[in-house]
């Protein structure tokens, strides 16, 4: 674990809290898609949420983990920077995939 570091202990945790968010988060936003929103506003509602939430968190979360990075770059065991290297990963192929077909994030 990173101690004494700039932005303190709770990235760690939050870093081992994503392996968990982003699937869940993906898992929502996937289900949202196959609503059928045109028929009801709240389904509607949903799925614009989630996707809201998707963009987000896959254009959030590799500049925290790079900035957290920058910051501790000596102070990282090999299984938080795998870690961190996989969630750089994932948001990469989203956001490619969102910049591909930009029809799959709008109803």
């Amino acid at each position: 674990m990173v101690k004494n570091s700039i932005i303190g202990d709770m990235p760690v945790t939050l870093f081992k809290a994503l392996k968990f968010v982003h699937p869940l988060l993906f898992i929502y936003w996937l289900g949202s898609k196959f609503i059928n929103v045109q028929e009801n506003v709240f389904f509607g509602i949903v799925y614009e949420m989630s996707a809201l939430l998707f963009v987000l968190f896959t254009v959030a979360v590799p500049l925290f983990v790079i900035v957290y990075w920058i910051i501790n770059k000596g102070k990282l065991n090999k299984t938080l920077t795998v870690q961190l290297l996989l969630h750089l990963v994932f948001s990469g192929i989203n956001i490619v995939v969102m910049t591909l077909d930009p029809a799959n994030f709008t109803s």
